[in-house]
């Protein structure tokens, strides 16, 4: 008797599950707040450089003197009507001088400039006016991001060793821990060295903690709920960005919005108690005694105590023990099925249309969440908050329509909707106009499409693979996304190195161009809707009506009865993919 057949006969989405998943959920918002709190704390902001020698100098200007200074030494750009950010002239100094010399013109030498002010408009400081991220430091600023996105990817790989080894409440405990402190550490900043090292740290405990948090509670749900769950505990990171959107309007400071922002991971740390070990961990360490008494409570909780005492339920764990080593040896002698996999011409196109799509949808996905400011004109908290709602409709979207309208027919049309979104975005810089709200629009709904894309890729991907190399592909997947993300800020980062309405739009042409090519060639990827989960490589290989399977037939020279029989013709469908 398999451990799922014993959730079965306790209730497999009871009252016990929907606690835990409400659990999971709210542990889902310190770490997407961590994630995403750099949107606002490491902001862009108007500045120029100081005036030299002037040590109380500021953006705004204070008297006709201040902008005389201000006149004769700094150039001013006539073309984009501010003062020189990174550039001031040369030989002169403020410092002494009670009037300053006449201007001699536009021929005088400049030199750049090591000090700033800052216009505090929007915000009174963040990380970048703290540690100068301006001019030929700015790309500090992407580093700061792609860290992040290297930190989750760690945090996957960290996360899922230690959740395995330690048990998962014991590691995520600690990891919550460790995320407490590193998001106090993050508002005692004083060096880039320092941000960039804690923002990789935070990113990966964070993930850490999230993803063991994850696992655990789906290994509570019975089969049929838990891609519904998967959907919901995505809810938590919504709520997160609402926190962010909220607390970001009324704090304008960074170190204060970091603390205020990093004080609610202390009360995670209350999971000692309120969370179990999760049983079918213990019993793949051979605990049945442990194992029996959690499931003793889950059956109480949920109502089915009365047909099962603690003698019986210990009797099924000691049951299910025995199925999980028989499925343990199997794995480890399928151990070959990795290599295996990639002989079969099928699902090696599978993977690699999977992995591809993995990048696309995370790197376009945090490229349009993490600079938002960047890529997006408008007002920068409208945006998020126009951003954060985006992300909740997609969410719903997912739970209500991905039984009805399927995995491939949802995950297509919105990929390709957020596609052909970025790209409408050069529209308006081709011919010439600057409509703000179009740009915002087109943005949004290219967020909206990506976002419900990264929720049914996971899973998609689990119903495609087969179960001998399930969890390998989706790590390998997974992997891909996260270099996906890694290269996101870079991209976005082209808004700052060439600048004007290119720099804005390219950024989004690049996104969306990808997504349309990933779009596509998802189409080759079979449905899985309703379909039995594929054990082996040749069940998976043999899904109705799959390209894929027909591409690899084709290709390797089959005949037309044999494509016939999953579904094509040679004079139909395959022979379109053959031209």
């Amino acid at each position: 008797m398999s451990y799922d057949t014993v959730l079965e006969l306790v209730g497999e989405f009871g009252r016990y599950q929907k606690r835990s998943l409400f659990l999971v959920t709210l542990l889902c918002c310190p770490h997407g707040i961590q994630v995403l709190l750099t949107v606002f704390t490491m902001a862009s902001t108007d500045f120029r450089c100081a005036v030299p020698g002037l040590e109380n100098d500021t953006y705004e200007i204070q008297n006709e003197f201040h902008q005389r200074l201000i006149n004769e030494s700094i150039p001013f750009n006539e073309r984009e009507g501010k003062y020189a950010e990174c550039d001031v002239y040369a030989a002169w100094n403020v410092s002494g001088v009670s009037s300053p010399p006449s201007a001699t013109g536009n021929d005088r030498l400049v030199t750049e400039c090591t000090s700033w002010v800052y216009s505090q408009e929007i915000f009174t400081s963040t990380y970048v006016t703290q540690l100068n991220l301006v001019c030929g430091r700015q790309i500090l600023s992407t580093h700061v991001n792609m860290l992040g996105m290297a930190g989750l990817m760690f945090g996957s790989v960290v996360g899922g060793l230690m959740g395995d080894r330690f048990g998962r409440k014991a590691a995520m405990l600690v990891f919550i821990f460790l995320h407490a402190i590193g998001g106090f550490c993050l508002a005692l900043v004083t060096s880039v060295v320092h941000l960039l090292i804690l923002r990789f740290l935070e990113c990966a405990v964070g993930f850490a903690f999230f993803m063991i948090g994850f696992t655990w509670c789906m290994e509570l749900l019975g089969p049929a709920k838990r891609a519904m769950a998967g959907m919901l505990t995505m809810v938590g990171w919504v709520i997160g960005m609402f926190l962010i959107t909220l607390m970001a309007y009324f704090v304008r400071d960074w170190w204060t919005l970091q603390l205020i922002m990093s004080s609610p991971t202390i009360l995670f740390l209350s999971y000692y108690w309120l969370i179990p070990e999760s049983p079918r961990w213990l019993l793949s360490k051979g605990r049945v005694e442990e194992a029996g008494k959690i499931i003793f409570n889950m059956a109480v909780a949920n109502g089915a105590a009365s047909s099962l005492d603690k003698e019986q339920i210990s009797s099924l764990c000691e049951h299910s023990v025995a199925s999980e080593a028989e499925t343990t040896d199997l794995s480890q002698a399928g151990s070959s099925n990795v290599r295996r996999i990639f002989k079969s011409r099928v699902m090696v196109m599978r993977l690699l249309i999977l992995c591809l799509n993995w990048a696309v949808c995370s790197m376009v996905y945090y490229g349009l969440t993490l600079n938002v400011g960047a890529i997006i004109e408008g007002d920068l908290f409208m945006n998020f908050l126009i951003v954060t709602c985006m992300e909740l409709a997609a969410y719903i979207l997912c739970i209500v329509a991905l039984d009805w309208a399927g995995r491939k027919l949802l995950y297509c049309s919105c990929l390709l909707l957020s596609g052909c979104a970025c790209l409408a975005t050069a529209v308006p810089f081709l011919i010439g106009t600057d409509v703000v709200w179009v740009n915002v629009v087109l943005s949004n709904v290219g967020k909206f499409g990506v976002t419900v894309c990264f929720a049914v890729v996971y899973v998609f991907t689990v119903e495609v693979l087969p179960t001998v190399v399930r969890n390998s592909g989706l790590g390998g997947c997974s992997f891909m996304g996260r270099i996906g993300s890694i290269i996101s800020p870079f991209i976005a980062n082209f808004n700052f190195i060439i600048g004007g309405k290119l720099g804005k739009v390219l950024p989004l042409l690049i996104f969306g161009g990808s997504a349309v090519i990933a779009g596509f060639l998802s189409l080759l990827l079979p449905e899985t809707k309703g379909k039995r989960l594929p054990g082996t490589i040749e069940e998976a290989e043999t899904f109705d009506h799959d390209p894929c399977l027909c591409l690899a037939l084709v290709g390797q020279g089959g005949d037309e009865d044999r494509v016939n029989e999953f579904g094509f013709g040679l004079s139909g469908d395959v022979g379109m993919f053959e031209e």
